[in-house]
C-alpha cells in the first residue's frame, strides 16, 4: 500500500504591514514545493515582509527547511525581509540540528 502524502494548512493574512503565512500540519517532501509557490507569489512585490509562523506546523524535514532557505534567499534579493515565528520545540531542535539557526532569522 502506497504512502499517503502528508497534510500542510497555509493560511495567508495581512497585519500591520506584514504579510503573515501560518503553517500547519507537516512541511516536507510532499508539501515543500506547494509552500515554496505561495511564497514565491507572495514576495513578488518589492520590499516585501513575510512572517511565517510555525506555531501549528508538527513535522519540518531537510526538504522544507531547504524551501525555507531558498524563500529567505530570494526575498532578501529582492529588498524584503522574512522571518519564522514561534516554532515548537521539535521545529526548533530541527532547524538547530540543521545549522540553520543562524540562518533562519527566528522569533519567539
Amino acid at each position: 500500500m502506497a504512502e499517503s502524502p502528508s497534510n500542510l494548512t497555509i493560511t495567508v493574512s495581512k497585519q500591520d504591514g506584514d504579510t503573515i503565512v501560518a503553517l500547519a500540519g507537516e512541511l516536507d517532501l510532499y508539501t515543500s514545493a506547494r509552500l515554496r509557490e505561495c511564497l514565491v507569489d507572495l514576495i513578488a512585490g518589492p520590499q516585501a515582509s513575510l512572517v511565517v509562523d510555525l506555531a501549528g506546523l508538527d513535522f519540518v524535514d531537510s526538504t522544507g527547511l531547504g524551501t525555507l532557505v531558498g524563500v529567505l534567499k530570494r526575498i532578501r534579493n529582492e529588498g524584503g525581509e522574512m522571518v519564522l515565528r514561534a516554532p515548537s520545540a521539535a521545529t526548533r531542535r530541527t532547524i538547530d540540528i540543521a545549522g540553520l539557526a543562524r540562518v533562519l532569522p527566528i522569533v519567539d
